[in-house]
């Protein structure tokens, strides 16, 4: 886990909402279901590699980042690593060439430990362990501020054992 301290051991619904006015388009808050704030995550303005860090909201601290990376084939990759940027694992994405399936695969170092099903580039998903086994569903939702502002919200559905701070990442 990015954040061994917010594994949840009960069903846990998040919302991501991302903020309306940002300079880079991708700050963001992520609640839980009673409204209250867990993270904050913020972009860098001036970077090639879309760095975003999370901040846990009740300390202020930097819990977890992600960086993107595309490969010679332009297949990017997302990873998601500690505040003192260790590489914690990456995610994949494979099926580029259809644009109603995106799918991914997660990695800690080369050892494949997860699938990301449905459409990975809609925010339309499924994370599963690679014993089948759901971790989390993820769906967009759809609002005026999505519309409009460019301003997209998700629903992060997390199962018990997981880290939160991890699904949010992804």
């Amino acid at each position: 886990p990015i954040s061994p301290r917010h594994v949840t051991t009960t069903p846990t619904k998040l919302i991501l909402k991302e903020k309306v006015m940002s300079f880079t388009g991708d700050d963001a808050s992520v609640k839980d279901e009673s409204g209250n704030t867990l993270f904050k995550i913020k972009a860098d303005m001036m970077t090639m590699s879309q760095r975003r860090k999370m901040y846990d909201a009740s300390s202020g601290q930097v819990i977890g980042q992600l960086r993107l990376k595309k490969s010679a084939f332009m297949q990017p990759t997302v990873y998601l690593g500690t505040p003192s940027d260790e590489k914690k694992c990456h995610v994949k994405m494979t099926g580029m060439l259809n644009p109603l399936k995106c799918n991914a695969n997660v990695y800690v170092g080369e050892t494949k430990v997860g699938r990301v099903s449905g459409n990975y580039k809609a925010k339309q998903f499924e994370v599963n362990s690679v014993d089948g086994k759901t971790l989390a569903t993820v769906s967009k939702k759809l609002t005026a501020s999505s519309y409009f502002m460019d301003a997209d919200s998700y629903c992060i559905y997390c199962y018990p054992g997981v880290d939160l701070a991890f699904m949010a990442l992804v």
